[in-house]
């Protein structure tokens, strides 16, 4: 049983994993355009990405389903591969400002769907968080760097006879071309999936991130931090496991295509990221190693997971994640290819 991965994001690497996991005997093929390791373009997002795992739900539903399933592998990969995989259970620190508790209120802002499953939210003393802060929730949650985290999974990948091949096409249609043999092919394209030729999914459109990689302090950070400015941008410090620096942000500027790094926004993420980690020190005194901007592949009205016939073969769509890639992969992966599992691989016999 010959299958197709295209795109090899967190996504497409993600699902290949899982397809692996479900049919160990299937012969597969990830084909990219961008491969782990790459560095040079904004729409490769995953490797632009903090990385770490905590929703932004309020209401259970799809999306709360996919982050479940993701925080529980990512829990089991942290506890067996945490030195191979780069990811690591870590506390995160989410801090309210006395506008989001006018907004929100907060007994709204402590009810978390996932307090269980994290096992516990703990409400943070007033002396230890930052004078303009109202309230402040501590998460034992996961940090991930997405630079060794990709390499392994492609790197489990090969070592299970995975073939990776880079290429690019202009039409999906190409990529059935090109693997006659396959059953079907999973489109983890993510932002692609707009112009891609028989698919262009208007739906889809880029949400801007920008980020600065700082060099590590002489002290460690001892937790992640994260407090929402606005609508359009928010602080958040992440110190990646395994020695990948300190990534500070952000932003969510929808429809946003411009690739260059705005200057003057990096020096608002440098104050406010001082403010709210003090452990940073001034930040006229940050060592920025790189400015980072890179293009979230959200999608109007949620990721776009679901089955087709095309040319007598299954196409099975996985994309549109936006900012939720990592916290949401585990558990869209599996969504996929439980499609193909059920719905396909049974009715073929396979």
């Amino acid at each position: 049983m010959s299958v197709v991965v295209f795109g090899a994001g967190v996504i497409g690497l993600t699902t290949a994993v899982e397809l692996l996991r479900q049919h160990p005997t299937a012969s597969i093929t990830v084909v990219a355009k961008h491969l782990p390791g790459d560095q040079s373009s904004s729409d490769y997002c995953s490797s632009w990405a903090g990385a770490n795992w905590i929703s932004y739900e309020d209401k259970l539903g799809a999306q709360t389903g996919y982050e479940h399933v993701a925080f529980q592998r990512f829990s089991t990969i942290a506890a067996n591969f945490a030195r191979q995989s780069g990811v690591k259970r870590f506390p995160l620190r989410l801090v309210y400002d006395e506008d989001d508790v006018k907004k929100y209120g907060t007994e709204k802002i402590r009810q978390k769907w996932y307090e269980d499953l994290v096992s516990g939210v703990t409400e943070v003393k007033k002396e230890e968080l930052p004078a303009w802060a109202s309230l402040g929730l501590d998460v034992a949650t996961i940090m991930i760097n997405p630079s060794i985290y990709l390499a392994w999974l492609q790197s489990h990948l090969l070592e299970a006879g995975v073939m990776f091949l880079r290429r690019s096409y202009d039409h999906i249609d190409q990529v059935f071309d090109d693997f006659s043999t396959a059953v079907a092919i999973f489109n983890c394209t993510g932002l692609g999936a707009r112009t891609l030729g028989g698919i262009e999914d208007k739906k889809v459109y880029p949400i801007k991130g920008q980020t600065l990689l700082l060099a590590e302090p002489s002290i460690p950070l001892s937790r992640m931090y994260m407090h929402k400015i606005n609508e359009d941008e928010f602080t958040h410090i992440f110190p990646r496991p395994l020695g990948g620096g300190i990534i500070v942000g952000g932003v969510r500027l929808h429809h946003d295509y411009n690739d260059k790094p705005d200057m003057d926004l990096a020096e608002r993420i440098k104050r406010r990221a001082c403010e709210l980690c003090p452990e940073l020190g001034k930040p006229e005194d940050l060592k920025v190693i790189r400015h980072n901007v890179g293009f979230r592949p959200s999608r109007e009205g949620g990721a776009h997971i679901e089955k087709e016939r095309r040319h007598g073969k299954w196409l099975i769509h996985n994309y549109g994640a936006g900012g939720t890639g990592y916290q949401a992969s585990w558990g869209m992966a599996q969504h996929a290819v439980d499609l193909f599992t059920k719905d396909v691989a049974t009715r073929a016999n396979l």
